[in-house]
């Protein structure tokens, strides 16, 4: 790039000559620098939107617990036997998915889609799991799963 100095009729301006695709182009130093601080504040609106959605989803994704139950529950397509297992919600999704695996997170049992509740207002915030009605001799289904530092929680579908 190179600069030339125009004078005349008493006002005098700083040119930079600049080629785009072969084609010459003379661009006055205000322009250059008016795109220029385009530029930054475009790059600067650009790392905004990335925090803002990077922690929106952060805010639903990521919830986990470690639950234990004295006998055995049901998910869909799968009974899960007495003892302790992690639920938690998947990153990177919506927020409706939901992997249970066991507690230390090696073996995986379920991982599907929910629907997010809320919490009703007369519901223990302490109480993670709602089960439901079952048949005689068949372990309860876990209807929904309430993690313990939200509000919404993921009603299983069967």
């Amino acid at each position: 790039m190179r600069t030339r100095l125009l004078s005349g009729s008493g006002v005098s301006w700083q040119f930079a000559d600049v080629r785009f695709f072969g084609v010459r182009r003379f661009l006055a130093q205000e322009d250059m620098r008016m795109t220029n601080r385009k530029s930054v504040v475009a790059a600067g609106l650009a790392v905004l939107v990335a925090i803002g959605v990077a922690t929106t989803v952060h805010g639903w994704t990521g919830q986990q617990n470690t639950l234990r139950f004295s006998g055995a529950v049901a998910l869909p397509g799968v009974v899960l036997p007495a003892g302790s297992y992690r639920f938690q919600v998947m990153e990177g999704g919506s927020g409706d998915i939901v992997r249970v695996t066991s507690d230390d997170g090696r073996q995986p049992y379920f991982m599907g889609f929910t629907r997010t509740v809320k919490r009703p207002y007369t519901h223990d915030a302490k109480r993670a799991i709602v089960l439901g009605e079952a048949a005689a001799g068949t372990p309860p289904p876990v209807a929904i799963w309430f993690p313990t530092d939200g509000g919404n929680g993921h009603e299983f579908i069967y």
